[in-house]
Parts: C-alpha cells; sequence; structure tokens
C-alpha cells in the first residue's frame, strides 16, 4: 500500500498528536489515546502495575473491541467501517521499566500499517523497512508479546 502524503493522516493535529491506538480505531480526534479512554476510564489513574494482560484485555473490551484470535481472523469483513487491529506489548526500550503497547491495523488491501506515537505519519514498513504482512512475524525488539 502507498500512504498518500496528504489527508488526515499526514497533516496538522492527527500527524503531530494523535498516537497508534488513535490511528488505529481510526479515530484522530482522540490524541494520545489510551486502552480504557473511549469507556470514560481515567488514563492518568492507571498505574504502570496495572498494564498486564488481563487488565489490558478488559480495558480494551470496555472499549468496544473484540477479541480475534489468530487462526479466526476474517477476510470478509467490512473494512471500510471497521478495521482489524493487533496489539503488541513490551517494556519500553529507553528505560526498560515500563510497559508499553503499540497497536496495528489492517487495511482494506489486506496490508498491515502503523503510527509511531505522536512522530508522525502512518506507514505499511516495520523498524527495518521491510513491509509489514502480518504483525505477529515482525521484528519488534521492544515488544515482545504479541
Amino acid at each position: 500500500m502507498k500512504f498518500p502524503k496528504s489527508g488526515v493522516w499526514c497533516e496538522g493535529d492527527a500527524r503531530h498528536i494523535a498516537n497508534c491506538y488513535a490511528y488505529a480505531l481510526n479515530q484522530p480526534r482522540l490524541g494520545k489515546a489510551v486502552p480504557g479512554q473511549l469507556c470514560e476510564t481515567d488514563p492518568s489513574g492507571l498505574r504502570p502495575e496495572d498494564y498486564n494482560e488481563e487488565n489490558f484485555k478488559a480495558l480494551l473490551e470496555k472499549d468496544g473491541l473484540i477479541e480475534i484470535k489468530p487462526p479466526d481472523t476474517p477476510d470478509d469483513y467490512d473494512c471500510e467501517n471497521y478495521h482489524m487491529i493487533a496489539v503488541v506489548a513490551g517494556m519500553k526500550a529507553r528505560d526498560g521499566r515500563h510497559p508499553d503497547f503499540h497497536f496495528y491495523r489492517r487495511d482494506c488491501d489486506g496490508s498491515w500499517s502503523h503510527k509511531e506515537g505522536d512522530e508522525g505519519a502512518p506507514s505499511d514498513i516495520d523498524d527495518h523497512g521491510g513491509p509489514i504482512l502480518d504483525p505477529q512475524f515482525i521484528d519488534r525488539p521492544k515488544y515482545e508479546k504479541f
């Protein structure tokens, strides 16, 4: 997939404020979104130890997401109105002590894309310059848990 150099995700606030979760949900106005934000959970009250797998899944479900585990990923979903997303978790590379997460979304052409934090435009390229064919199998040094 070739990404445009203009559009909502490449210009203005969405490019410089929205993060990977807002991108995966296709909601640029969410800014630096965190799981639980859509269900009005106060993200400022979450401590690093709250981001364990069980709590994280519960927050995503409260936000309205539905878990689909491979190989049960459907190919025939309405990609114009819904996105399949994948989440990976791990320890932040900068200090190795605080949990972090990253989201990828499946686009209508079947490829996967992501947005690195609030630092730029979306991309379908991984950290090593290769295409993201399946986020479960790409090299993600900062995120060891799929």
